[in-house]
């Protein structure tokens, strides 16, 4: 019987939604790691090994599976070690913090005979996996005719009184951090064969010279798109429009929520935690042979190359 066990690197918040998507999938939790021994102390860690060096981890547990929720920064000396010892690698958005190290990694994959598979989990949201299966249905161009236009808002609260709370400074920002996820949405309904960014605007946080506050205004395929993430509001919504020829659909991401062009509710999802959900759907879906590192690489050339000067 093939060995599943698969552990985790980097117990912050994200990684407890990993745990509860693993669920949905054929594999088992093993082990973990952080180099914080506290993060250990989290009641749903207790019932696996913990060890504080992931090198150590992956020999000793004799792994051929891990998933990586550490800080950006972090991934790609983890990811590089990981891919050389053949095991394969889910690792969390964005995949590295520049594109040289993204090619590199793909190419330690490939080398070794072992996945880097990088999760955009904003693809798994049950609305968005609802919506890319109604826009495909027969009646949907004649009721809404061409996408024209697509404008995401993205508020998490990880500012406060204008500053970026401490334990937020290492996701990078708001484009590197929440960029990637309106680039992996929008992906899901364009080819992504043509784009370009016609102006942003960035506030940035003046203590740790990241931006708090984006506003990318670009296209792509010939789809007028607006990004507006904001970190200094206090809020934790998320929401995109598509706007067609005929009418808008309303993607209401924090209430798993997808309203039509006359303003009714035609898919709403209450069964679970809006990030659990995301996770749960990934490994449900997930297939070996589907990934598409030419698609990753698009979306990161985007991330980079869309980026505030001092952000990436």
């Amino acid at each position: 019987m093939e060995n599943k066990n698969i552990g985790i690197i980097g117990l912050g918040q994200i990684a407890q939604h990993y745990i509860k998507g693993l669920k949905a999938s054929k594999f088992s939790l093993s082990c973990l790691c952080d180099t914080n021994e506290e993060a250990y102390s989290i009641k749903m860690f207790k019932n696996v090994p913990f060890y504080k060096n992931y090198l150590d981890m992956i020999l000793k547990e004799n792994l051929k599976y891990v998933i990586v929720t550490t800080p950006p920064k972090t991934h790609y000396e983890i990811v590089k070690n990981c891919l050389k010892n053949k095991v394969n690698v889910f690792l969390e958005k964005p995949a590295t913090t520049n594109y040289e190290q993204l090619v590199e990694l793909i190419n330690v994959a490939k080398e070794n005979g072992v996945f880097l598979k990088v999760v955009f989990h904003w693809q798994y949201g049950s609305e968005v996996l609802f919506l890319k299966q109604y826009i495909k249905s027969e009646t949907f161009y004649q009721n809404y005719g061409k996408l024209q236009l697509i404008e995401c808002y993205l508020n998490d609260p990880y500012a406060k009184q204008g500053k970026i709370k401490k334990d937020r400074i290492g996701l990078g920002g708001t484009w590197l951090d929440a960029g990637i996820n309106m680039l992996s949405l929008v992906s899901l309904f364009l080819n992504c064969k043509c784009s370009c960014l016609r102006k942003y605007s960035c506030e940035f946080d003046k203590f740790s010279n990241l931006p708090k506050k984006t506003i990318h205004y670009c296209f792509i395929d010939d789809v007028d798109l607006m990004f507006n993430i904001d970190w200094t509001l206090n809020l934790n919504y998320k929401r995109s429009y598509f706007y067609f020829d005929k009418g808008s659909i309303i993607v209401n991401h924090t209430f798993q929520r997808v309203v039509d062009k006359n303003n009714n509710i035609i898919f709403e999802n209450d069964e679970m935690e809006r990030l659990d959900n995301h996770y749960y759907n990934f490994f449900k879906n997930f297939n070996e042979d589907d990934i598409d590192y030419q698609q990753c690489l698009k979306l990161h050339e985007l991330l980079f190359k869309w980026g505030p000067k001092n952000e990436i």
